[in-house]
């Protein structure tokens, strides 16, 4: 998992080819004015989808990672909590194929993550967003997929 945020993101880039079109999406479009819908950058194999929450308590929200996508997680608006841990230190539950969502249980670390951050998430790194800091956090976020 790396968090930091888009003026670092050329530091990126030699870590997967299709890191240049995500980051470049993120950096030229106005995300603010952008409708919540998925944005097909290089077909499926790199797509953008924008989505406005409302974050819920911890004990709401569940451990995830993907077999056959990388995401980066870039917060336009608001801030949350987000877990994360190895997906070797969880207990897999379930497989979803055509989610490519691998469903897991157990504990791990929790970060503070804010407006103009991005965060990625390689297919070891198990992660928990949408989860609230206050008793109502609304947040505007874009999270994109690019095919390993």
């Amino acid at each position: 998992m790396i968090i930091d945020t888009l003026k670092n993101s050329n530091s990126y880039h030699v870590l997967n080819n299709s890191f240049s079109a995500a980051f470049k999406f993120l950096m030229e479009n106005d995300l603010n004015n952008l409708e919540e819908k998925k944005y097909e950058i290089d077909g499926d194999k790199i797509y953008a989808t924008l989505k406005t929450y409302e974050c819920k308590s911890r004990d709401l929200c569940t451990w995830d990672a993907h077999l056959k996508y990388i995401d980066i997680h870039f917060i336009i608006e608001g801030s949350e909590y987000i877990g994360y841990a190895n997906i070797d230190k969880l207990d897999f539950q379930e497989y979803v194929e055509e989610k490519d969502k691998v469903v897991l249980k157990g504990e791990g670390e929790y970060i503070r993550f804010e407006k103009d951050y991005f965060a990625i998430f390689f297919p070891q790194d198990a992660h928990m967003p949408i989860i609230k800091m206050s008793d109502s956090q609304q947040v505007k976020k874009v999270i994109i997929k690019i095919k390993i």
